[in-house]
């Protein structure tokens, strides 16, 4: 086996553990056993642990960022092993002495609307009824499920993989305790107001060290599709209420970061349509009428694409809508390229009856409006500017009552 060509970044703590994932990483690729591989995984898990408990992202940032120009074949492992340590670990039960798996999840929602998306806190017996539902169609009997009291949006959960670890270990200790701690989500941005958004509820489901955890594992007569559709139906009744003027549907409860990845990914198509919906009827104009303005935005560590809507003939842009990707963390869980994930925002806003669409080149800064929140939205000429409603447009989104 080769001998990996790393060198010496410095003599500190974060350095070391730096080069000896990169050089574990490296010995994995080279493996020819599974007998290796398995060893490097154990190697490279150890040391990453050691790496998130010092709770600083810029150094998992930094490994991500070598790791990627020196061997983007050993980047991929690093970033699905950072996904498995921050949604997954074994814990001690206080109770019992024995050991558990604990999974942090999250039973995402999509929701659109013509109206505002309201803010959901549940009440204890909605949270009981949902964890019932969740108990009876998800998880694998004898699982517990331990659950924040509020529908959050991806602005308020953890995006870091730092931050991502603090919520599974506080959460879980909080099950396994008994104890009413949590994690603290960020603010929901000042301003902000879409039309179509997921909403999460975030979780642990904790089992038996090396049980099943979801009951499409625990049975072989269920499946992913079975518990999907039990769980939507469930939801629907359940949650309707709770999101008034609001169309909603389900997502598979999965994984932390399988499930955000599903909700944004089905998403998608969904924000564009209601968007376009919301324009026939706030300017009375039918979507032929309408260009639509392509762009990406981003940085080293995000990227999405955002959509300025405008007249035909009229260069001011008056709304739009965001196209998250999965470029996160400085590292992509698209397989698609710009090129297939721009083809699939064409198509969306095809089937929503825009024809007039202008893809425009350069990465923009994902900035906001300082005063209002409003995202800012390029133009037909590729200008960054804060969208404006016409005077004679219906007011904007507004709470339903």
């Amino acid at each position: 086996m080769p001998k990996p060509n790393i060198s010496k970044p410095g003599k500190s703590t974060s350095a070391k553990l730096t080069r000896q994932i990169l050089a574990s990483a490296l010995a994995f690729t080279n493996s020819e056993s599974l007998y290796e591989e398995n060893h490097w995984i154990r190697v490279i898990d150890k040391d990453l642990l050691k790496l998130l408990d010092r709770k600083k992202e810029r150094e998992v940032e930094q490994l991500m960022n070598e790791l990627t120009t020196i061997d983007p074949e050993s980047s991929a492992l690093v970033f699905e092993r950072l996904q498995y340590l921050t949604e997954f670990a074994t814990f001690k039960d206080p109770k019992t002495g024995d050991a558990v798996d604990c999974l942090l999840m999250t039973a995402p929602m999509l929701v659109w609307t013509r109206y505002t998306i309201p803010d959901v806190t549940l009440g204890e017996k909605e949270l009981s009824h949902l964890i019932e539902g969740l108990k009876q169609h998800a998880f694998a009997p004898d699982v517990q499920v331990h659950c924040l009291p509020k529908f959050l949006s991806t602005f308020e959960m953890p995006l870091e993989f730092t931050r991502t670890r603090h919520w599974l270990q506080t959460l879980g200790s909080a099950a396994l305790q008994g104890t009413g701690q949590q994690p603290k989500p960020e603010p929901y941005p000042e301003g902000v107001s879409l039309l179509a958004d997921s909403r999460h509820l975030v979780m642990v489901a904790i089992a038996p060290q090396d049980s099943p955890i979801f009951r499409w594992i625990a049975s072989s007569s269920v499946t992913r599709a079975d518990v999907l559709l039990a769980w939507q139906q469930y939801a629907q009744a359940a949650l309707a209420d709770l999101f008034p003027g609001c169309q909603i549907e389900a997502v598979l409860p999965d994984a932390y970061h399988s499930s955000d990845s599903s909700a944004r990914e089905t998403l998608r198509p969904i924000g564009i349509k209601a968007s376009v919906d919301w324009l026939q009827t706030a300017l009375n104009i039918t979507p032929a009428l309408l260009r639509a303005n392509i762009m990406r935005f981003g940085d080293d560590q995000y990227r999405e694409f955002r959509i300025g809507y405008s007249r035909k003939g009229d260069p001011d842009v008056f709304f739009g809508t965001i196209w998250p990707s999965n470029y996160i963390n400085g590292f992509t869980e698209d397989e698609n390229d710009d090129t297939q994930i721009l083809e699939q925002i064409t198509s969306a806003l095809n089937a929503a009856g825009i024809r007039d669409i202008r893809v425009l080149p350069g990465l923009a800064p994902s900035e906001y409006c300082g005063d209002c929140g409003a995202a800012m939205l390029p133009n037909q000429e590729g200008d960054i500017v804060h969208p404006e409603m016409p005077d004679e447009a219906f007011d904007m989104p507004q709470h339903f009552h």
